[in-house]
């Protein structure tokens, strides 16, 4: 039988207003004042940060990056890119590993 690994879990809550911010991010670029959307940092422990970020990135458009960073070394463990193309598309649920460890972020509508 195989050993279940632990998970760390962590949510983030997009409300009505801020999907609709998000769209116009997304097709009405010269409204944007910034090339960031959001981003939230979620301190894991002493030393490892899970990153999450929606920008625009001159190349690829609007990209949704999900980093687990080990704040101690300065060094990128895990990660993943998803190209963002509505503002529907950063709902889901992300998972990165690293070692015997998952780490998943929740991103959910919330009704308020």
């Amino acid at each position: 039988m195989s050993q279940q690994k632990p998970i760390i879990d962590n949510q983030i809550p997009i409300t009505p207003d801020m999907l609709s911010q998000l769209e116009v991010f997304i097709t009405q670029p010269d409204r944007r004042t910034s090339d960031i959307f959001a981003e939230r940092n979620f301190p894991l422990d002493h030393h490892l940060n899970l990153h999450w970020i929606i920008r625009h990135d001159i190349f690829e458009g609007v990209v949704m990056h999900l980093s687990l960073i080990d704040t101690e070394e300065y060094r990128h463990i895990a990660g993943f890119d998803k190209s963002i193309t509505t503002a529907h598309d950063i709902e889901g649920e992300y998972v990165l590993q690293n070692s015997s460890t998952l780490y998943r972020l929740h991103v959910y509508q919330s009704s308020h």
